[in-house]
């Protein structure tokens, strides 16, 4: 009897060593996975009527600091046409509590881009993609279409992302308070 409890307490001693070694230690708690913006520099957008002073050259999107609304659009993508102006009015009235920041992406008419941004009023910086470097770039998902928008929050974590035509600034108000924590 002494034998078979031995064995099958040894028995179980082993595989008890083997899930702890396969699984880890479960008593300490997990991290939290912190996700920053995707690993992607991006060029500037060079539009008419850029605010003074405004950097040129390269943005490495894991440094934006938050908090921050971006805003992936094109000129041929209908709603992203007509959220423009509203993302300019929110920039005007809340720049300086939350960033805004303008991504052109997969643009095929760069020219057009640049006229619906001077059309538009665009002060905020803009950033181009070109070649879609964001598409299922972590944390952004795989992206099948436009208007898209990510909250970055005062850590420079990817707290929300939606696709969502965005059509007055109040929904963007309403969007920034309760993904960032900001009162506007």
């Amino acid at each position: 009897m002494r034998t078979r409890t031995t064995r099958r307490a040894a028995a179980l001693s082993a595989a008890g060593a083997v899930l702890v070694l396969a699984g880890g230690c479960t008593s300490a708690p997990a991290e939290e996975a912190v996700e920053t913006l995707p690993e992607v520099t991006l060029q500037t957008f060079d539009a008419p009527g850029r605010q003074a002073g405004e950097q040129q050259g390269e943005v490495y999107l894991p440094e934006v600091e938050g908090p921050a609304v971006v805003n992936l659009w094109a000129s041929w993508c209908t709603p992203c046409r007509e959220e423009l102006p509203v993302a300019e009015q929110f920039a005007q009235d809340h720049g300086d509590r939350v960033r805004v920041l303008g991504v052109n992406y997969l643009e095929s008419q760069p020219e057009e881009a640049r006229s619906l941004a001077e059309e538009s009023g665009l002060t905020f910086q803009l950033l181009q993609d070109p070649d879609g470097e964001l598409d299922g770039a972590s944390p952004f998902p795989t992206l099948q279409g436009l208007p898209f928008w990510a909250f970055v929050d005062a850590d420079g974590r990817v707290v929300h992302r939606e696709f969502v035509v965005v059509e007055s600034e109040q929904q963007l108000v309403d969007l920034a308070e309760e993904h960032l924590g900001v009162r506007l």
